[in-house]
């Protein structure tokens, strides 16, 4: 499997990274580092994460796989895992997605 950030998951990594940076100084690297070793996983086991807990999404074939503070929404198509949002688990995701 392949794994694919859209751009509107792209940037949501950067502003996830500046905010740790600003915010947790002294352990920003580690918390992006876990984030990204979790999105790796999806290239070797891209259904282990559930379909989401909303039936809309969930029927439209999304996936959650939560990282940390964060969840990661995203599709299997064929070959390649498209990830298509990072948020953070307290946003108000339903209107992002």
């Amino acid at each position: 499997m392949k794994l694919r950030l859209l751009p509107r998951a792209q940037l949501d990594l950067l502003e996830i990274e500046a905010w740790l940076q600003r915010e947790r100084p002294q352990s920003w690297e580690r918390q992006l580092d876990a984030i990204i070793v979790g999105l790796d996983q999806l290239e070797r086991h891209p259904l282990s994460a559930p379909l989401c807990r909303d039936e809309r999404l969930a029927l439209r074939g999304f996936r959650t796989l939560t990282l940390g503070r964060y969840v990661a929404f995203y599709k299997v198509q064929r070959a390649t895992v498209y990830v298509y949002r990072l948020l953070h688990q307290k946003q108000s995701w339903k209107k992002l997605i």
